[in-house]
């Protein structure tokens, strides 16, 4: 780009984008598996099932308890 006094001006962007998030429906095996392995790929975790407690996902951010 250039500017009207003859020099030149260069602009650096650098995005800031929001890390991936993974909501798990369920408390099976199967759910706290992909919550481990959600946090080691640095995903963000969210759990809402029947049931669910911060002992069985403790890698998750938001463990939420459901009632049907």
């Amino acid at each position: 780009m250039t500017c009207h006094s003859g020099g030149t001006l260069d602009i650096y962007i650098e995005p800031v984008l929001p890390k991936l998030h993974i909501l798990i429906l369920g408390r099976s095996t199967i759910a706290a598996a992909l919550a481990r392995l959600g946090k080691a790929i640095n995903y963000r975790v969210s759990v809402a099932a029947p049931g669910a407690d911060r002992e069985k996902f403790p890698d998750s951010i938001w463990c939420r308890r459901i009632w049907i």
